[in-house]
């Protein structure tokens, strides 16, 4: 299972998504960051996670950060708080990681346990690692 999104949301799509999930424990405000920005390359967002280049982890194409939604915390150091990170490939097509709350699955009665943007881009370098880095070991692919 990969987690990454091929889609892009707007602040107002996340907050509504919070707002429906998770009620007071999570109604913050959101700070968007742009990475591609000025203030970004400034330093005064240095603290966001998600700011480096990423491989899919199905097709190992190169992403690229775009912006984040990131609560209030995410200005302290090793506080970080991301609800929302967009990437976007050479070809121009969006991709992104939203938090996902837990999810009671009705039909096979299990609760889905909630996983963070942090803990899916994890498991999707992992899942990515599985795939190309032992397939180059095995001499099967190069640059």
């Amino acid at each position: 299972m990969i987690y990454i999104d091929k889609c892009r949301h707007s602040m107002n799509e996340v907050k509504d998504y919070m707002d429906k999930k998770n009620k007071p424990l999570y109604m913050t405000r959101l700070v968007e960051v742009r990475v591609d920005s000025n203030d970004f390359n400034n330093g005064t967002s240095r603290n966001y996670a998600f700011c480096h280049t990423i491989k899919h982890p199905e097709t190992g194409e190169t992403l690229y950060p775009v912006k984040g939604y990131v609560g209030p915390k995410e200005l302290q150091p090793n506080k970080d708080v991301c609800y929302y990170a967009e990437y976007v490939s050479k070809k121009g097509e969006y991709y992104s990681y939203s938090h996902k709350f837990d999810l009671f699955d009705k039909e096979n009665n299990y609760v889905i346990r909630e996983i963070s943007v942090n803990a899916q881009h994890i498991k999707d370098g992992k899942t990515y690692e599985n795939k190309f880095c032992k397939a180059e070991e095995a001499g099967q692919m190069g640059e």
